[in-house]
C-alpha cells in the first residue's frame, strides 16, 4: 500500500484519485518515513540559508 495525499480530486473536470507516492507495491516503514523526513527538512534549511545569503548579497550590492 503507498502513501496517497488526500483522496480523489478534480482533475480537468474529471474526478480521479490522486496516485500514490513511492514505488507501487512497496509498504512504508516508520523508518522509511523518518528518513524522508529528515530529507525533506534538510532540504528545506538549505534552500532557506540560499535565500538568506542570496537576499544579503543582493541587498548589500543595492548600498
Amino acid at each position: 500500500a503507498g502513501v496517497s495525499m488526500g483522496g480523489p480530486t478534480r482533475y480537468f473536470g474529471k474526478i480521479k484519485d490522486k496516485p500514490p507516492l513511492g514505488p507501487q507495491g512497496v509498504i512504508w516503514s516508520a523508518t522509511g518515513i523518518r528518513r524522508m523526513r529528515r530529507v525533506i527538512v534538510a532540504a528545506a534549511a538549505v534552500a532557506a540559508a540560499s535565500l538568506t545569503v542570496l537576499g544579503s548579497t543582493l541587498a548589500w550590492w543595492s548600498l
